[in-house]
């Protein structure tokens, strides 16, 4: 009798209920068996016709972090399933606010988030595309970055535009925003992307919410002429308030073949934005898995998360006018990393 199919994974975790609230929350996972004791948990999906999807079992605070795939053999990732792109999309938008994103790749018959859970263990959420458009891409290893950017740069676009119509006076303050639909339509694009740029106004303060409708309040006092820069700004100074003692428990702790591990990643030369984005990320979690602080670890991949996921930092990445100055930050990306 042939295996039919892959039925459940198992974990081991820190703590069951900190894995039960991230889980339920974020992923909408449904607990089906938990310990009063909180040694393990049995979940699964919404919908899920499986007893269960995944099991956690725990092993106590003082647990390092996994080092498979660095140092040792061991599971990459499980991976979850969405039936739609617009779940996908809404499955992004609940990782990001949770700061557990850090990155997003189409694969041509499947398109994936890539995400940590709160002990830094990988998982993936994925739409997998119809099999009568897989073609030839079914026999290809394809990692091409996901069209998620091009709706996070669109979210900026509009966002940006209702700042400007703000600035000349066309949305004057105390007066409602357009609704979405209407915006929906001005702007010819989706509601979440509409959705995203109210978010954007709203937390750079140009809004603010008066029961179930939004007003203008005016351009906030101190804003500079693109806001998103001083978005990207505020992360770049946690990155640098944190990294140097980081990298300096590294160098004291990490074994050896670590070491070279991240020497190794840090000496590789990007040929462009994406593959540059994707040797940071990956320079990034290394540093931060090989410390050896699972609380310093877990502030700062929440910290990149935040930056990966930032509709800001990939609007200023992508954008015309700043292709000389991302240029130069490409090529100098080695040399920054050794340093």
């Amino acid at each position: 009798m042939a295996i039919t199919r892959l039925n459940h994974a198992v974990l081991y975790v820190r703590d069951i209920a900190r894995t039960k609230k991230f889980y339920s929350e974020v992923l909408g996972l449904e607990a089906m068996v938990e310990d009063a004791s909180g040694r393990y948990l049995f979940m699964r999906a919404p919908g899920s016709h499986n007893h269960h999807d995944i099991a956690f079992f725990a092993v106590g605070d003082g647990a390092g972090q996994s080092t498979a795939g660095r140092s040792t053999v061991g599971m990459y990732h499980v991976a979850w399933e969405v039936p739609t792109l617009e779940a996908l999309e809404e499955m992004r938008q609940r990782l990001a606010a949770a700061g557990a994103l850090i990155g997003a790749s189409d694969h041509g018959v499947n398109k994936s988030l890539y995400s940590l859970d709160p002990d830094g263990l990988e998982f993936e959420v994925m739409w997998l595309v119809p099999e009568e458009h897989w073609g030839d891409k079914a026999h290809r290893a394809i990692i091409d970055p996901l069209d998620i950017v091009e709706r996070r740069t669109v979210a900026v676009e509009v966002r940006e535009r209702l700042i400007e119509a703000i600035r000349t006076g066309e949305l004057p303050p105390n007066s409602p925003l357009p609704a979405e639909r209407v915006l929906c339509e001005q702007f010819n694009v989706a509601r979440t992307s509409v959705r995203e740029a109210i978010q954007g106004l709203a937390t750079a303060g140009y809004i603010e919410r008066r029961g179930n409708r939004a007003f203008i309040v005016g351009e906030p006092v101190g804003v500079g002429i693109d806001s998103r820069k001083a978005t990207v700004r505020n992360l770049f100074e946690v990155r640098r308030v944190i990294e140097p003692a980081m990298a300096g428990m590294v160098a004291l702790r990490a074994p050896l073949d670590v070491r070279q591990k991240i020497a190794e990643v840090a000496m590789r030369e990007a040929s462009g934005i994406d593959e540059f984005r994707s040797i940071d990320r990956e320079f990034h979690h290394l540093i931060a898995m090989a410390c050896d602080n699972p609380v310093l670890a877990d502030v700062y991949s929440k910290a990149m998360a935040s930056l990966f996921a930032s509709e800001e930092f990939a609007s200023l990445l992508y954008s015309a006018d700043n292709q000389h100055e991302v240029s130069g930050i490409v090529a100098s990306s080695s040399g920054a990393h050794v340093d």
